[in-house]
């Protein structure tokens, strides 16, 4: 029995910590990522051609463990239809090193990890994308979390910025 209420004393206790390390910034910004279904979608039609099939992307956003991170699934809609999962994300707080990251997986080999910052009102994230090949890319990203829509723009970061 002392050694039941020891492991449920250390995981309450572990569980308080965490949350409460977690910024006030990072937690609205992952509540504003998943309110309502966590569905958020991008109407493609003005961009589609003959090397570009897919008529919407749609990125689904959800909690992960305890509410500690955000887990998404990007792909993308041909008729209607799922054609394939693209992109997967994870955002979260590290407590020890008390900063929030990104970290995104692909189909394809690729894995962007980057630190994730928030100056006046917006959400920058700088990232290194590994890939398979070998070839390193450094890409920002800005966003802004408003009343109607997730606004982003994402940029390649150079050696002289």
């Amino acid at each position: 029995m002392k050694s039941i209420f020891t492991i449920c004393f250390a995981i309450l206790f572990t569980a308080t910590i965490s949350a409460q390390e977690i910024p006030d910034w990072l937690k609205d910004h992952m509540e504003y990522m998943v309110q309502g279904s966590g569905t958020w979608v991008a109407d493609n039609s003005t961009y589609m051609n003959d090397q570009e099939a897919i008529e919407e992307y749609v990125i689904e956003w959800s909690y992960g463990l305890g509410k500690q991170s955000i887990k998404g699934r990007l792909y993308g809609l041909v008729d209607g239809k799922e054609a394939g999962t693209f992109w997967e994300f994870r955002t979260f707080w590290n407590p020890v090193e008390q900063k929030a990251y990104a970290y995104q997986f692909s189909g394809f080999g690729a894995v962007g990890m980057g630190e994730m910052t928030f100056e006046e009102g917006t959400i920058i994230i700088n990232q290194i994308f590994y890939y398979s090949t070998g070839i390193t890319r450094n890409t920002g990203h800005k966003s802004k979390d408003l009343p109607e829509h997730h606004e982003s723009t994402s940029y390649t970061i150079t050696e002289n910025d």
